[in-house]
């Protein structure tokens, strides 16, 4: 059975034990009110905080030859589900193991050009198309039926702490909300990292030259 936004709007509020559930965020209930106005917020802040597989992307960017950034060589445009860098790859894994290629860069906003509401990223690497950077990213995954289940559990805590203050519950029960919260995603983070082995810290290029 799909994971819907409801499925998960109704499992935070089941947990700060308002068993009613609703039908639809959009329904006139305050729980409903509170989950439509917070989910999006709860969501962004767990995703935020690791470089979760499920929603981790990469993709070669596209310069913004309009743009100019102060210290900067280069401006490029992000992506419209870009929620935060992890970093730009080189594109050789080996080559990241062997010698630390990983290039400086710096989000912003594009001031000196024509949105300056839009967010952009500025380094120093060629935009061509042997050398132009490859963003590694966490995008803004906004489906929960692709979740896996520790991310999912995650969510709905971080939301059940953030509604529990707006639907006036115990103070108690929001305390050990927050807490919980807290605790899910550390154990979402730890599950993530049972997944994967870490490629071993780059080679110090002065060991390198004494071969």
């Amino acid at each position: 059975m799909p994971t819907t936004t409801v499925d998960i709007a109704n499992i935070a509020l089941g947990r700060l034990g308002q068993l009613e559930d609703i039908a639809a965020l959009s329904d006139a209930t305050a729980g409903a009110k509170a989950c439509n106005r917070y989910l999006a917020i709860a969501r962004r802040a767990v995703l935020a905080r690791f470089s979760w597989a499920h929603a981790t992307r990469e993709l070669v960017l596209t310069e913004l030859a309009s743009s100019t950034r102060a210290n900067w060589d280069y401006v490029y445009d992000l992506p419209a589900d870009f929620l935060r860098a992890l970093n730009i790859d080189p594109g050789d894994r080996l080559a990241r193991v062997t010698r630390d290629l990983r290039s400086p860069f710096e989000i912003g906003y594009d001031v000196n050009g024509t949105r300056t509401d839009k967010r952009t990223l500025a380094c120093d690497v060629v935009p061509e198309a042997a050398t132009a950077p490859r963003l590694v990213y966490v995008r803004d995954d906004d489906d929960p039926d692709k979740w896996p289940p520790h991310f999912l559990d995650a969510v709905a805590w971080r939301l059940a702490a953030e509604v529990a203050m707006p639907l006036s519950v115990d103070a108690g029960r929001a305390r050990l909300a927050f807490d919980l919260a807290g605790s899910a995603l550390r154990e979402a983070a730890a599950v993530e990292m049972s997944g994967r082995q870490e490629d071993p810290p780059p080679e110090s290029e002065l060991i390198s030259v004494r071969g």
